[in-house]
């Protein structure tokens, strides 16, 4: 286990100077590809509002997140609300006004295969979490919440 938390901790350290990113060219060129869903509880990363949450996958826009390559890591915005995943020191995941801040930053690190990966916050270095009722970001320990297929429509 400490093996591979330190096979972890290098893998960010590397993120810290390259943009990893299983976006294909043409699901980027489209703006907003699809949703992100949670391998372990099989709920999509949805919102509204401010408000960023599991909820069952239905392809709605509110489900629906566009990446952007914008200098180091990548902005993540929602299709309906236009605005981007956002997080903060204490694990709380929310959408804001896209500003082009470090905390609206994500790394995608591919966890197995184009379409899983793990979102890293390029501010906090924590991973984008969830379980059945919520979305948090926590240290990153490589497990199935913490793991996010793309579903590109």
């Amino acid at each position: 286990m400490a093996a591979r938390r330190k096979l972890l901790c290098l893998g960010l350290a590397v993120l810290s100077t390259l943009v990893t990113t299983t976006v294909a060219s043409a699901a980027h060129a489209a703006g907003y590809p699809g949703g992100l869903m949670n391998l372990q509880t099989g709920l999509c990363l949805d919102s509204s509002g401010g408000s960023v949450y599991p909820h069952s996958c239905n392809g709605g826009d509110y489900q629906r997140w566009g990446y952007t390559r914008n200098g180091t890591g990548l902005p993540i915005a929602n299709r309906a609300t236009g605005r981007c995943l956002d997080s903060d020191y204490n694990g709380n995941v929310y959408a804001l006004a896209c500003n082009g801040g470090t905390y609206q930053r994500w790394y995608v690190y591919n966890a197995g295969g184009a379409r899983y990966s793990q979102l890293v916050n390029y501010q906090t270095g924590r991973c984008l979490d969830s379980d059945s009722g919520r979305v948090y970001t926590l240290t990153c320990n490589g497990g199935s919440y913490q793991t996010w297929y793309h579903m590109w429509v």
